[in-house]
């Protein structure tokens, strides 16, 4: 958990957040760092989508994030931001007009 902290520290992520839940009928408010709700498994794969989405090569990033060219493990790690698929088909539709 610690190393967890430590990366959003580097990384400026210092906000915290409040989150609100229901048990039964009684709202449960809690504000905790931002890290706290994340994990290390969390944590990789937005590093890992993050670098995909700025434009580094599949190749590169699986190489960075230690990860075979063939491996099978990679792509859970992969969750692309609504707005990278956006932009993307905006840039292939743009193609056809």
């Amino acid at each position: 958990r610690y190393q967890v902290k430590r990366l959003f520290e580097m990384a400026g992520f210092t906000d915290e957040v409040k989150r609100i839940r229901y048990v039964g009928n009684k709202e449960v408010v809690e504000t905790k760092e931002m890290w706290e709700y994340m994990g290390l498994h969390r944590v990789r794969a937005s590093a890992i989508s993050g670098m995909l989405e700025s434009g580094m090569r599949e190749i590169d990033v699986k190489a960075f994030s230690g990860h075979s060219m063939n491996s099978p493990s990679f792509k859970r790690y992969v969750k692309l931001s609504q707005r990278h698929l956006d932009n993307s088909y905006s840039k292939y539709q743009s193609r056809f007009e």
